[in-house]
């Protein structure tokens, strides 16, 4: 595999033969341009630089171990666990990191190596070559000639890979910009946009006090296929919010609401493309397939490039419309499922008008988190997390929100109603070289209600 590392020698500086071209310009030239020289230098200062990011990964870690000691010592006081937890969390992941920064600077050594070998050779050639040279008188002209050509191309070659090497050494060495508080600092707002738009459209008069209380049956379903067939919303709540008077049991509608708006948001938000209107299922295949086969370090960058590059081939591509409109569609399926009063032009035309402000905050937060972990991170992957309904409960990855089961042994997921946050990351497997599996740490968890839960709920209402 041909990897780009600090310090690797392109493999065209193998191929020059730079005594056989000493011996050939001795023969007739008399003192050679010393730009050959010059960009030797400037190659070999872009080689002698291969522990940066080494460096920088264990600052951090180091900083970070200071931090969880600072942490330890003031535990039994007023420090949180889950405080502390992080904090150990993002040690580990800059334990890992270390690890395999580690190794591919310890790749680097031997190549590293026998690149300041050739320099070394390469530059004493350049000398032997700027001191008096004899001049001899048989040489011909058409030799000499075509010696200084070759001369002058290969003054052109190295300049070109000597920047080329400089580039490829300055995105190499690049540390990730972002750390996971910071994309746990953009879900868990994300979160509370989609709560406040649920609570507000599910309160509001406009849909359940309206003058005019006339309900299109076959309108109402249309969109209880639409949300069955596409998933937003599990089968089972819609038979809730459709069989409960939104008076009786407000709370419903709202969680109805919520799973609907959590499940597009971590839909659009975990593709390549947002809206979905360019098939990218090839490029996030061939993604998993390099993810799969090749070390975190390549698989992220090659990521971050093709995401950042994605964006030149769809021009002056605005997805905040169309996501707004896909939104506003959801929840006015929901509204009419749940019983709200006018026809569905009448609900769509109050959401589009009274609640647009809420969907673009949560499509607005949602792109942040796109573009973020989509771009800006390389040494691992982020992915909202949500269950997804009839999936039985799971203790390390989600936590319940309303109502609380009796026992959570056994229970069935009802809907989502708060994302989580997954970061993975592609390592080599234990004692196999060339080997990579794929580990997972869950940074928030989801939140849902349960089936279980939800009938107790409607028992205890029935008596």
């Amino acid at each position: 595999m041909n990897r780009s590392v600090p310090g690797h020698c392109p493999s065209w500086l193998h191929k020059v033969n730079f005594k056989g071209l000493g011996q050939s310009l001795r023969r007739g030239i008399k003192r050679p341009t010393t730009r050959t020289g010059t960009a030797l230098t400037k190659l070999k200062q872009n080689i002698d630089e291969p522990d940066i990011e080494l460096e920088l990964t264990r600052r951090q870690l180091q900083e970070t171990q200071q931090t969880i000691e600072s942490l330890q010592r003031r535990l039994n006081g007023t420090v949180e666990k889950r405080e502390y937890d992080r904090v150990v969390a993002k040690r580990r992941n800059l334990e890992a990191l270390l690890e395999v920064r580690s190794k591919e600077l310890q790749e680097a050594q031997t190549e590293l190596e026998s690149t300041r070998r050739q320099i070394q050779e390469a530059q004493q050639t350049v000398e032997s070559l700027q001191g008096p040279l004899p001049v001899s008188g048989t040489v011909e002209k058409e030799e000499y000639d075509r010696v200084v050509a070759k001369l002058r191309d290969l003054e052109a070659v190295l300049e070109v890979r000597s920047k080329e090497l400089q580039e490829a050494q300055t995105y190499v060495a690049k540390l990730d910009e972002v750390a996971d508080s910071e994309v746990v600092n953009i879900v868990e707002p994300l979160n509370g946009l989609i709560f406040q738009a649920a609570a507000s459209l599910s309160d509001a008069p406009e849909f359940w006090h309206s003058d005019d209380p006339f309900q299109d049956a076959a309108a109402i379903s249309e969109a209880k296929t639409r949300l069955a067939a596409s998933s937003w919303v599990g089968s089972d709540l819609l038979d809730i919010i459709t069989d409960w008077r939104h008076e009786e049991h407000p709370v419903y509608v709202q969680l109805a609401l919520q799973a609907g708006l959590a499940a597009y948001t971590r839909q659009f938000s975990n593709r390549w493309e947002p809206t979905n209107a360019e098939d990218t299922t090839t490029i996030e295949k061939l993604y998993e397939a390099i993810r799969d086969q090749e070390p975190q370090s390549v698989a992220g960058r090659w990521r971050a490039l093709g995401r950042t590059h994605l964006k030149s081939l769809l021009p002056g591509q605005d997805y905040v419309p169309s996501l707004i409109s896909k939104l506003s569609g959801i929840v006015t399926d929901i509204l009419l499922v749940a019983g709200a009063t006018g026809t569905k032009d009448v609900i769509a035309g109050i959401v589009s008008t009274e609640f647009e402000s809420d969907l673009r905050e949560i499509v607005t937060f949602a792109l942040r988190f796109h573009s973020t972990v989509g771009e800006r991170v390389v040494s691992r992957d982020f992915s909202l997390l949500a269950a997804e309904p009839g999936d039985p409960f799971d203790t390390t990855r989600m936590e319940v929100e309303y109502p609380l089961a009796p026992t959570l042994q056994g229970a069935r997921v009802l809907g989502t109603t708060q994302l989580g946050l997954v970061a993975q990351r592609s390592v080599e497997r234990d004692g196999v070289h060339g080997e990579f599996e794929t580990r997972r740490v869950v940074l928030l968890k989801c939140s849902v209600i349960l089936q279980d839960a939800v009938e107790l709920d409607q028992d205890h209402f029935a008596n």
